[in-house]
Formats: C-alpha cells, structure tokens, sequence
C-alpha cells in the first residue's frame, strides 16, 4: 500500500517538471507586455488518425464557350435585329462556328475579341465637299427683281406672268406660274418636283429622284389614279369593295394585276393578290433543295443592261434549288428594269463614280431564303378548295412588308442618312434590309442598304423609307416571282432538274379584272403632259424653249 502511494507520488512529481520544461521556452518567446493567460490541463493525448488516401479525379475537359458575336446591321437575325438568328455556339468536336450573314460587303471573319463599344455620344461626320443645289438664275432684262426677307430675291416677268425665287446665292428656290409651280432645283437646272393644274381640275404631281428617273401622279375624278415612271406607267381603277386593278402599260404592251386595299393607321396601301396558282406539289419542290446542283445558261451575255452592271451582279454557276434560280431571275428583272428608267430619264449612261457592293452569294442566300418562305405560302394557298375566299378587309391590318426583311428595290427612292450625310438613291436592284419591327409616326420604316449599285447609297447606309412604298416593293417582289415561277414551270427538264409536273395554272378568281381599254392613251397623254410641265419650267428659267 505504501509502495503503491510512494510510486505514485513520484510519478506526479516527474509530471509536473516535465511540465514546467515545456512552459518555460513558450513563456519565453511570448509578449513581456500582456501577461499569459493559465495554461489549460493537458488533455489525454490521442492517437493520429492515419494519412487520407488521395482519390484520383477524372481530367476536366475545357470546352470553349461562344464569343458573344457583334451587332452588325447588315446581318439579318443578328443580334438586335428580331430577324432568324444564324447558329453559333459549339459543334461536335469543341470549335466555334465561324458567323454566317450578311454584311452589305464582302463578309468577314468573327474577331477574337468583341470590339469595343462605341462612345457614348459619337461626333455626326461632316460632309466640307458638299456643293450647292440648285441652279444660278440668270434674269433677262426687263424682269422686275423684288429683296425678299432672308437675303433672296423674287424675280416676275410680266410678259410670261411668272416670277422666279431665289436664295441670296442666286440659286433657283422655285418657279411659278399660272397653274403651275416648281421647287426642289438641282445643279442641272431640272426642278424635283412640279404641281400642275389639268384641265378639268386635276392635279398632276411630277417628282425627279437624284438620279433622274420621273414618276408622274394624277388623280382624276371617280378614284381613277394613273402613275407613270419612265415611259412606263399603270392606270388604276376600283372596280369592287376592297379591291382595286392596275392595267400596267410596258413597251405598248398591257397587263392587268388586282390588289387588295387596306389601312393600316393613317396609311393606305395595297396587297397583290394571285392570278393563279399550280399544283401545290409543285411549290413543294421549287421551295426544297435539288438532289444535284443544276447549272443554267441564262443568254444574257449580249445584253446591254448586263454589261453595264457586271461589276455588281453576276448569275450563279450552279444552282442547288430553284429558290436560288428564282432570286437570279428577280435581280435580273430589276436590273434590266433599272436600266431602262435611265435611258427614259436621259441620264448618261457611263460607269458611275462611286463604291458599288458586287452582290455577295450570302446576299443572294438571304434572297432565296425569302423567296422559299413565299414559295411555302403559295403552296398553302394553292391547297386551299375552290371557291374559298379571303377573310373581308378590316382596319389596322399590318401589311405583310412588317414581316418580311429583305427587299430587292424595284423602283427608284431617295433617302436621308441618319448620319446627316448627303441625299442619296436607291435604285431597281439595289437590296435593303428593314430594321425594328414598326413605323414612325410618319409612317416611316428604319432601314439599312445591304447593297447598292456604284453611284447610289453605298452599303451600311442607314435611313428611313415610307412604310407604302417598302409594300409596293413586296408587291413587286411576288408579281415578279409569280412571273418567275411561270418561267421554271416551262423550263422543267430544259436544263433544271424536273419536279412534280406544274400543271395547268388554277385561276384564282379574287384576281381576275379587265383591263382598262383606255390605258395605253392615258399613259401616253400623261407623258406628254408632264413634257409640257418640264418645258415650261425650262422656259421660265431661259434654259429651254
């Protein structure tokens, strides 16, 4: 029992000194400043637990992420635009698609790197090189000159009872005269606009584009309105509630077209309904890819308006559908139409000086691919039954312009830049993109050229058109591709591919109207007329007879 306490006794004591040693160098090393708080009670020492067996992790593959791709206003369904987007992202083995569309040039590869934004209020360029419009007024003797306000001058001949305004510049502001006045001179002393009384008490408007081309507009009594462009023009008639035919006068030849009136707010427009149809297995096949690209021999090689704008547009070699067939046929159809407004005009016709954007094969693309989606609905409408009418016209009806987004140009526009840059045109053949989904309170539609012929808007160009006229451009679009479609009916198997055989085209009875008997005349005497307005304007101004 002793034993036992001594032992114990003595074992506490070496303890407590084997304690002490192991305090004194901590004590030593810690802050003289702060005293130490009491060591705690030594706890029962543990056994370490063993090391933890290090689990092997399968690699991570690193997949590349897609860049975020660049607005580009010429692509359409890029980012903003509302259009189809185009696919990007990843494919089967990890790499980027490359960017597909549109640019207006030749389209280019996707940047490492998104570009910087732009800053936050941009300077507007500045154009130093822009010349005034208009020409000198050179006044005979005898006219009586009047200081207007402003720095001008009012010039009136009483011998011919007109008077002539100009700025302080001498430039030529207008001209007037009993029943007709003029505005709007350019530098060759041609006015861009006339306002002319008829006889009877209609009112003939001329108005004279930038690049000279004339469109001539009379309302005369009972609705009956005659438009001319060139040589060419069309008298319109309604001849049922909703409805109204265009008699069109090409060449001395005539042609009737039916259009369906609607209102869309404040603005009046026209869609272009059918005159027949083909089998709908036919639309299926000229809307779907070909087994076996086709190559064509359009015969186009000694024709004038061709080699004038070779370095703009050129046929395909091959042909993968029919949908890309059709958009070279309407590009042609355009571009020999454009042509034949500047030799009407009497515009030179030399190369113009300018950037020209030759048309790309993914302009083409975006085309065609319009072309197929049109191709769709007339397959849908021609598997309508017999005798099915459309739904009655009703107001606010969006005109299907707001839901198409490239247009090919089919008659001659002018536009204002949205940078503030000079007046440019647009001309038959020429490719524009719409922009946003709705109009201004005008009535106008954003828009963006893809492409433009040398001496007309370049490319990129920005600006707005009249919601009515990017219509009639839709009209025009399906009125040429009806044509068209009769065209590769007949061509089945002359070198393209054969479908499902056309058959005979179903009249669609909503289309049929007679002509006007006394269209080929009206045209004609509408042509004079505004022959007689220009002449008088020269005259007033001493530059004609």
């Amino acid at each position: 029992m002793n034993s036992r306490y001594t032992m114990k006794k003595v074992l506490g004591t070496v303890g407590v000194f084997l304690l002490a040693v192991l305090l004194v160098p901590a004590a030593a090393g810690a802050d003289k400043t702060t005293k130490p708080a009491p060591a705690p009670a030594p706890a029962p020492a543990k056994p370490a637990p063993p090391p933890a067996r290090p689990v092997t992790q399968p690699p991570v593959r690193s997949v590349p992420q897609p860049q975020p791709q660049p607005r580009n206003p010429g692509v359409p369904g890029g980012a903003g635009s509302g259009g189809v987007k185009q696919p990007t992202g990843i494919t089967g083995t990890g790499t980027p698609k490359p960017p597909t569309g549109i640019t207006g040039t030749t389209p280019g590869r996707r940047p490492p790197n998104p570009p910087p934004p732009p800053p936050p209020n941009p300077p507007k360029p500045t154009y130093p090189n822009r010349q005034p419009v208009g020409v000198v007024y050179h006044p005979p003797v005898g006219v009586k000159a009047t200081p207007q306000p402003g720095g001008g001058t009012s010039y009136f001949n009483a011998r011919t009872n007109r008077s002539v305004n100009t700025d302080s510049a001498g430039h030529v502001n207008s001209v007037k005269g009993p029943g007709f006045q003029a505005s709007h001179f350019g530098p060759d002393g041609r006015a861009g606009t006339i306002v002319r009384t008829l006889p009877g008490g209609s009112i003939m408007t001329v108005n004279r584009a930038l690049r000279g081309e004339r469109r001539v507009e009379v309302v005369r009594p009972g609705g009956v309105r005659i438009v001319t462009v060139g040589r060419r023009g069309f008298v319109e008639r309604p001849f049922r509630p909703g409805y109204v035919s265009r008699t069109y006068v090409v060449g001395g030849r005539t042609d009737v077209r039916v259009y369906r009136t609607y209102t869309y707010g404040s603005i009046r427009y026209y869609t272009y309904v059918p005159r027949a149809y083909y089998q709908p297995a036919f639309y299926g096949w000229a809307a779907s890819p070909w087994a076996m690209p086709a190559s064509y021999a359009w015969g186009w090689g000694g024709a004038s308006w061709f080699g004038f704008y070779g370095g703009y547009f050129a046929p395909s070699p091959f042909y993968p559908s029919a949908s890309l067939w059709l958009t070279d046929y309407l590009l042609a159809a355009n571009l020999r139409q454009s042509y034949e407004d500047r030799q009407a005009s009497g515009e030179p016709l030399v190369p113009q000086e300018g950037q020209g954007t030759m048309l790309t094969p993914e302009v083409k693309q975006a085309i065609a691919d319009q072309v197929s989606r049109e191709l769709a609905d007339e397959r849908a409408a021609a598997a309508q039954p017999m005798g099915v009418t459309p739904p009655p016209t009703t107001a606010d009806t969006p005109p299907p312009a707001l839901k198409q987004r490239i247009f090919v140009v089919s008659n001659s526009v002018d536009l204002t830049p949205a940078d503030g840059g000079p007046a440019c045109a647009v001309t038959a053949g020429d490719i524009i993109e719409r922009e946003g989904r709705g109009m201004t309170p005008d009535g106008k539609v954003a828009i963006n050229v893809l492409n433009g012929k040398a001496g007309d808007c370049q490319a990129d160009t920005a600006s707005t058109i009249k919601l009515a006229t990017l219509q009639d451009m839709q009209n025009q679009f399906r009125e040429q591709l009806a044509a068209g479609t009769g065209e590769l009916a007949k061509n089945q198997g002359q070198g393209l591919p054969s479908g499902p055989p056309a058959g005979n085209p179903r009249p669609v009875a909503e289309g049929q109207a007679p002509p006007a008997a006394d269209a080929q005349a009206l045209v004609t005497q509408q042509n004079q007329d505004a022959d007689r307005a220009d002449t008088e304007v020269k005259q007033s101004l001493g530059t004609g007879q």
